[in-house]
């Protein structure tokens, strides 16, 4: 084996790795919302319809999130899948782990170094993304809120203890 003193930072660290990593996700989410498709086309149309309301809903999704198989096998599993492909097959590797596999011999666990490689920034890029996805969501709830307070107009309550005078009276 050589000899070379590079740290998982060091492969981890680098705009390769970070291209890697955007690619994963984008194919990753991009299989969910084919799968979401799909899983809707073959849902009939009167089951696309929520009874109470009368109005249509994303019904892929809603199947997506009942299905223990999807939810807890499939599609965890998806980055990992994706990862391992990418990384056996697109040639953007960073510069310390192409040094390292060019320094080993020929068939002696290059196919495991790249597949591991794959699945840990498959991994890190669903953590990342799923992270992201929760902070944008969390912000526009709390945007959302902020909007909805805004429209309420003040009470007379509000209005005296705030020393402010009362908006005029909407005509009728």
């Amino acid at each position: 084996m050589p000899e070379f003193d590079i740290g998982p930072l060091a492969i981890f660290a680098c705009w390769q790795t970070l291209l890697f990593a955007i690619g994963v996700a984008l194919i990753s989410g991009g299989i969910k919302t084919l799968l979401d498709t799909a899983i809707g086309y073959c849902v009939t149309s009167r089951d696309k319809i929520v009874k109470s309301t009368g109005t249509p809903v994303s019904v892929g999704y809603n199947v997506r999130s009942t299905s223990r198989f999807l939810t807890r096998v499939l599609l965890p599993a998806t980055p990992l899948a994706v990862g391992i492909l990418m990384a056996l097959f697109v040639p953007l590797r960073p510069d310390e782990l192409t040094k390292y596999l060019a320094e080993m011999p020929p068939h002696k666990g290059q196919f495991w170094i790249l597949a591991f490689y794959g699945m840990a920034v498959g991994v890190l890029s669903d953590y990342v993304y799923g992270h992201f996805k929760k902070n944008l969501t969390f912000n526009q709830d709390i945007a959302d809120v902020a909007i909805l307070k805004a429209s309420i107009p003040p009470t007379a309550k509000q209005v005296d203890d705030a020393k402010l005078p009362l908006p005029p009276p909407v005509p009728k």
